[in-house]
């Protein structure tokens, strides 16, 4: 595991603890506290740095466990079936986006199964998801979906800086452990002055400030817990520019940025 010796928001280096770990195994277990078949939720140690308040998990798994995590996860997780709720929400977050895009190509960073790419047909979308083929066997027919590390598939072609008009990160950003490498590789996949969309739990809350510890999104896959100040702080750190954050289904922040 890594211990975080700077805070990713505003670069301090002295933290706080807010909660212990509640996981007391190493990252060969941890597939089984997961995503949702998870055995029960966990989380990891959770400090707040002293300087600007971000939240966040420290120590952390390495990037290469995480790999190994959610390929672990993906053997076998179920395939989820597209619900109403799951179709709902995609097609309400695409009649966000419409609001500020109305042609193009977009790259959607986790893309599941896909669910968001059929919301925006009338789109030239691709998506990448991080995750084994086998997760979603629909994937291995898919030809918009690129199974792959997000800087794999830069190296290997697959997506090419400044080609796409926006770029979608749908409940992704709190989950990455390289977080300032994947975050600037996403900004220059970006044409200039494209858009970037995310959606992320909010830690400020009123589900999250009520419930303390017990708050759902502590989790331990979650490694970033942004406030829409410390969200906007971060992504101006790297080169965007803040447009706008809403409160949307469940205790997230959707947040539309511009590339600066």
């Amino acid at each position: 595991m890594k211990q975080l010796s700077d805070c990713p928001v505003c670069g301090q280096h002295s933290f706080s603890e807010l909660f212990p770990s509640s996981y007391y195994e190493t990252a060969v277990q941890a597939a089984e506290y997961f995503l949702t078949d998870r055995r029960r939720a966990v989380h990891g140690r959770i400090v707040r740095c002293d300087g600007c308040g971000f939240i966040f998990t420290s120590p952390q798994f390495t990037a290469e466990e995480y790999e190994q995590i959610y390929r672990d996860v993906a053997s076998v997780e179920n395939p989820p079936g597209r619900s109403h709720a799951v179709s709902a929400r995609y097609n309400r977050l695409a009649g966000q986006v419409r609001k500020f895009i109305g042609t193009g190509r977009f790259f959607d960073f986790g893309c599941g199964g896909g669910e968001f790419l059929d919301c925006m047909a009338e789109f030239q979308g691709i998506g990448l998801e991080f995750r084994s083929l086998d997760f979603h066997a629909q994937k291995a027919k898919d030809d918009r979906i690129i199974a792959s590390s997000l800087s794999a598939a830069l190296k290997a072609s697959l997506v090419e800086h400044g080609s796409f008009e926006f770029v979608t990160a749908w409940d992704v950003v709190e989950h990455l452990p390289d977080l300032a490498d994947d975050i600037a590789i996403l900004r220059s996949l970006l044409k200039p002055g494209g858009w970037f969309f995310c959606t992320v739990p909010n830690v400020a809350s009123l589900a999250a400030r009520m419930s303390g510890e017990q708050w759902n999104c502590y989790l331990l896959e979650h490694l970033w817990y942004f406030s829409p100040n410390t969200l906007t702080k971060y992504f101006e750190r790297q080169g965007f520019v803040g447009a706008l954050y809403a409160h949307f289904y469940f205790p997230l922040i959707l947040r539309h940025w511009q590339a600066g």
